[in-house]
């Protein structure tokens, strides 16, 4: 007997939508029929602004998850570690899925 890993035993998050900023007026103004948002973590590793005010705003409605386009796991030099410390701080933030 093959035992499945938890992962793949656990209920679904729902319905899950990737957040862009032609969305920010639709999810300010009602909520929307997701049950959470996917964002693009380097879109949100910035110092200030509007994309974190609006993850901010839109964090206090909706689950998040972070998908990370730009880590370089396999590149010759390894990952960056101030990329890895702007990461870091980005997920205390979030509090992803």
């Amino acid at each position: 007997m093959t035992t499945r890993p938890a992962a793949l035993t656990r209920p679904s998050p729902g319905f899950g939508l990737g957040l862009r900023t032609v969305h920010y007026p639709d999810f300010l103004a009602e909520p929307q029929k997701v049950d959470w948002l996917e964002i693009i973590s380097e879109n949100y590793m910035v110092p200030g602004g509007k994309p974190l005010r609006m993850l901010d705003a839109l964090r206090e409605r909706y689950p998040m998850a972070m998908h990370g386009v730009s880590l370089s796991i396999g590149s010759v030099a390894g990952p960056d570690p101030d990329y890895l410390k702007k990461l870091a701080a980005l997920v205390q933030r979030v509090d992803p899925l």
